[in-house]
């Protein structure tokens, strides 16, 4: 069948309006109200001459969600698991206190639901803030992940980029790499930059001794970090706890 690719994200992210822009489906119906789409749409979208994705919204995310609804809500992000990119949408228009939480949030759910699939970050509704001078490359290195993409759903901007990356990430033979890069090695900076630049990174933490990492990376880079592996943890940590975490849904 078709590869899946799952958007995912914190409530009014604009999930829905960007599987609407990238299937050109006006038919798929966008409310901002929370619990909007419980039943998760799914639309057929080419990435590329060669390249077609089955594109699945899901149920967005709120904290403090009540406990009677939690792991009805949890439910339907089952199939999240089982995609083969998960696109972490984001609204770059929130603000700025509250952005962070909701991104570490969303992470920590998508390591409680077991989700080990490839991740792209795509920052929307860029077109909300025109006058700021956030780009792309400050959200990459303010999140510790470089696959990161920004644009707006509403506007168009950046639906090009980001059907280029998913497509070039669904042609790729990935390995899924854990490391520990000490920061005395000598080669730390330049195998740390080729992993900013050529893996989907999951997780990325730094101590005193070393940087740990968490990867997707293409074979030839992933031999060049086999004398830095370390042993895959069944789940990897994360820089927040989950137990605040639950779904509902809105774009």
């Amino acid at each position: 069948g078709l590869p899946v690719v799952a958007l995912v994200g914190y409530a009014n992210a604009g999930k829905s309006s960007l599987l609407r822009a990238l299937a050109d489906d006006d038919l798929v119906t966008v409310d901002a109200a929370p619990f909007a789409t419980l039943d998760p749409l799914a639309r057929r979208v080419q990435l590329a001459a060669n390249a077609t994705a089955l594109v699945a919204d899901t149920v967005g995310f709120v904290s403090n969600l009540p406990a009677q609804l939690t792991a009805a809500f949890r439910a339907t992000l089952e199939e999240v698991a089982a995609a083969d990119i998960v696109v972490h949408v984001v609204d770059a228009a929130a603000p700025a206190h509250l952005l962070a939480d909701r991104v570490r949030l969303v992470d920590a759910e998508l390591e409680r639901l077991g989700v080990a699939a490839p991740r792209l970050t795509f920052f929307n509704k860029l077109d909300r803030i025109n006058d700021d001078p956030r780009t792309p490359q400050l959200f990459a290195d303010k999140f510790a992940t470089r696959h990161v993409l920004a644009g707006s759903a509403a506007t168009r901007l950046g639906l090009d980029a980001l059907k280029k990356a998913l497509a070039a990430a669904l042609s790729r033979n990935l390995t899924r790499v854990t490391l520990a890069l000490p920061w005395a090695a000598p080669d730390a900076g330049a195998l740390l930059a080729d992993l900013r630049t050529r893996a989907y990174i999951l997780h990325l933490a730094y101590d005193h001794h070393a940087t740990t990492v968490d990867a997707y990376a293409p074979s030839d880079l992933a031999s060049k970090l086999r004398k830095y592996r370390i042993p895959a943890s069944p789940s990897a940590p994360s820089s927040s706890s989950s137990s605040s975490a639950s779904s509902s849904s809105s774009s």
